[in-house]
């Protein structure tokens, strides 16, 4: 019972914390109401799986998720800047490419792999002050676990998935 008092109080305050960022995209003017609409159902879905496998204290949770929220926007920054570029490449089959439209594909792959991995390192430690290395090692793989339960579902029509996995 305790915990899914956590678990709701920890979505109440994601809830308030990225309102205000939802309310600073619409007025910015936003993308198709139905994608915004499942792209919040799926931020729910994962913070509930999140919070369920991280096991947060109420005081964690308070410290964490604006951290996390931090995270997670610099990280969707970092690749929606070189999404352009990689989509119009991408969209050339392989055998199609120049030498030099190959070498630019890579090189960007590689230098956003290194900009992902950078932003991993500066919020390692902010993490750990919060929540300490264990659970920052939980959060990482439980991530990767949502992903991957994340795209299962979605390859079999059911895009719920479910944090008991």
């Amino acid at each position: 019972m305790k915990t899914k008092a956590v678990v709701i109080g920890i979505l109440w305050i994601t809830f308030l914390l990225s309102a205000n960022g939802v309310a600073n995209a619409q007025s910015a003017g936003t993308p198709n109401p139905k994608v915004q609409d499942k792209k919040e159902k799926v931020d729910a879905m994962k913070v509930a799986f999140l919070s369920d496998k991280l096991n947060l204290t109420p005081v964690e949770a308070e410290k964490f998720w604006p951290l996390y929220n931090e995270f997670k926007d610099r990280r969707e920054a970092l690749r929606k800047a070189n999404n352009p570029k990689l989509k119009a490449l991408k969209d050339i089959k392989a055998e199609n490419l120049t030498e030099d439209q190959a070498d630019e594909l890579i090189n960007s792959e590689l230098t956003q792999e290194q900009n992902l991995l950078d932003l991993k390192k500066e919020y390692y430690p902010k993490f750990k002050k919060v929540i300490g290395s264990k659970k920052v090692v939980a959060l990482f793989m439980a991530e990767k676990d949502f992903n991957k339960v994340l795209l299962d579902r979605l390859k079999d029509g059911n895009p719920k998935p479910k944090s008991d996995e």
